[in-house]
Formats: structure tokens, C-alpha cells, sequence
């Protein structure tokens, strides 16, 4: 078994030949790139079956997120809607279902888990965080600029409005990186990602200044969009580096009170 492969160097070293190998052997690969498994197609070693991962089901996933949350495959009495929750949270995810309820199995009162959640759908784990973004530290920077751009604005759109939008950034080449590296997949011509991975993008884009959305590359939350564009905001964010801004969406609740926008406040963003 060869866990965890990011180099075809590691399979030439491990698995160079099939006649390194008796009769009858199996090797398994586990990696985190597609794309590998596409290059060894010039290899002695011939793949013979490739299998994408798939998300547990409900079942699956509430019985997993239970054993580490309860010690138990089920719910205890009075946890069974928040727990429900956790698992949408999740997603299916195994990781972020282990992670969620080991966490959650120090808190003992439902305000206590309901509060815990709150924080986690609103702020990503570390620990869930630090795992899925090895699959994106190791992308070049167009790779990574066009992750970050599908993760704030452009997931459920269309590949081809995506690919014109980011050409600039050679979208269509670094997109089958992306789906390589199973950080997106394309649905019948359409960009989808798990949520969990959509947050871990924003994230990074959030990290970028914690306390100022004024200077992120990106902002999509429509009360940062309004209030970086407000004119009642305009000096502070002028001064603060607007330019840092690369991009913006805003989609607006059904009920918003009416603001002013200075129109000079586009000026210096990127």
C-alpha cells in the first residue's frame, strides 16, 4: 500500500516494475491527485482501477460522528436534532465528522453544542482546515488564484462562464488541475466543490485580514461588500487599502435597508 502519494518520484521508487513484485500482488495507491494515476499510463505498472472516494451517506455519518461524540452508534435523549445538525455540517466528510465529535463530546449541555456549532459553520476547525489545505498549498499561484475565485463567487456557475471570466488566469487548464486534486468537480458543465472546502477557501481569503475585510482579495459576505463601499466608510477604508481588492459579489437578503455608495469608492481596487 503506497497512503498518501503526491510525487510520481515515490511510485518509481516503491513500485518501479511489475517484476518487483511476485505473482498474483495488489498495490494499492491512495493519493490526492488524479493526475498521477493518469501519468503512470507510460509505466510498466498498469492501473487497473481507479475509485473516487465518495461521501458517507446520513446513516453512515451519523453513526460515525455518534462513536466519537457519544461512544456509541446513536444519539444520547435531546441530542438527536443538534446532532442531525452536525452531521449537515459535515457533510459526509469523515474527517470533519470525527473532528466535530470529538469536540463536541467535552461540551455536556445542548446550549453548549448548539453554541459550538454555531461557531464551527461560521469559522472552520483547524484541524479540518490544515487537512484539506495541503491539496491547495501545493498549486501555483494561478491554480490557486482561480480555487479562491470558484470558492467566494463562482460555485453552481457554469465552467464556460467561468473559463471567459478567469482566462486571464489560464482557467481551463488550472480547473482540471483543481479536479485532479478533487479540490472541484464538474457536474454536466457546472463547477461544484463540498462545502467544507468552499469554507476552507474563503478562509484563506479571510485570513488575509481577519478584522478588515477591506483589505481581502475577495469579499462576498454582503454586509463586508456594503460596508466597504459605503460612503459613511469611504476615508477609513481609503486610508485602510481598498486596493487589496480584487474581486466582490454581492447578493443582497430579500429585506436590506436602503444605502448610499459613494461612487469613487471603486477607485482604488484592484
Amino acid at each position: 500500500v503506497l497512503d498518501d502519494v503526491d510525487k510520481i518520484r515515490q511510485i518509481e521508487n516503491l513500485a518501479g516494475g511489475s517484476d518487483w513484485f511476485g505473482p498474483g500482488s495488489r498495490i494499492i495507491i491512495t493519493t490526492r491527485d488524479q493526475g498521477l494515476l493518469m501519468a503512470m499510463g507510460t509505466y510498466p505498472i498498469e492501473v487497473i482501477k481507479t475509485y473516487g472516494m465518495t461521501e458517507l451517506n446520513e446513516q453512515l455519518s451519523l453513526e460515525l460522528f455518534c462513536r466519537n461524540a457519544f461512544g456509541k452508534s446513536n444519539p444520547e435523549t435531546g441530542f438527536e436534532a443538534v446532532s442531525s445538525r452536525a452531521v449537515g455540517y459535515a457533510k459526509g466528510l469523515p474527517l470533519a465528522l470525527k473532528v466535530t465529535g470529538s469536540n463536541l463530546r467535552t461540551r455536556k449541555s445542548l446550549k453548549a453544542w448548539e453554541d459550538a456549532l454555531k461557531d464551527y459553520e461560521r469559522i472552520p476547525r483547524k484541524e479540518i482546515q490544515n487537512v484539506l489545505k495541503v491539496s491547495y498549498d501545493v498549486l501555483e499561484p494561478h491554480a490557486q488564484s482561480v480555487f479562491l475565485d470558484i470558492a467566494c463567487f463562482f460555485k453552481g456557475k457554469s465552467i464556460k462562464y467561468v473559463e471567459e471570466i478567469l482566462e486571464k488566469f489560464s482557467a481551463a487548464s488550472n480547473i482540471v488541475e483543481l479536479a485532479n486534486k478533487s479540490l472541484v468537480n464538474v457536474d454536466d458543465g457546472y463547477l461544484n466543490m463540498h462545502d467544507l472546502i468552499q469554507h476552507m477557501g474563503r478562509e484563506i481569503v479571510r485570513q488575509e485580514a481577519p478584522n478588515n475585510p477591506a483589505q481581502r482579495s475577495r469579499l462576498w459576505h454582503h454586509q463586508d461588500v456594503i460596508d466597504v463601499l459605503s460612503a459613511n466608510d469611504f476615508v477609513r477604508i481609503k486610508s485602510s487599502g481598498s486596493d487589496a481588492i480584487q474581486g466582490l459579489m454581492l447578493v443582497p437578503p430579500q429585506h436590506i435597508t436602503e444605502v448610499d455608495w459613494n461612487d469613487t469608492a471603486f477607485e482604488k481596487m484592484n
